[in-house]
């Protein structure tokens, strides 16, 4: 393999990285006032060439993460207020 074709294999395969990398949906699975699980699911592509959902898991710990909106909890609004 000469160089021409290996930068042409490399740049392939980063391209192909990055479309899969744009495709990715974050839903958050649960809300708790001081916590919230937040899923991930992206496309990437395995060795035989396919593509393949990936789901990544975690939760979130923060003090007044969310805040209880009737009937259930919601984000927090973080706001910042300026005084001239």
């Amino acid at each position: 393999m000469n160089v021409r074709s290996s930068f042409r294999f490399v740049v392939g395969l980063l391209c192909t990285d990055a479309a899969a990398a744009a495709a990715e949906t974050t839903t958050v699975l649960e809300r708790g006032p001081h916590s919230q699980v937040v899923q991930t699911i992206s496309a990437a592509v395995d060795a035989q060439g396919r593509t393949v959902s990936v789901t990544n898991t975690f939760t979130q710990l923060q003090t007044g993460l969310n805040r209880w909106s009737a009937p259930e909890v919601a984000g927090s609004l973080r706001q910042s207020r300026l005084n001239s």
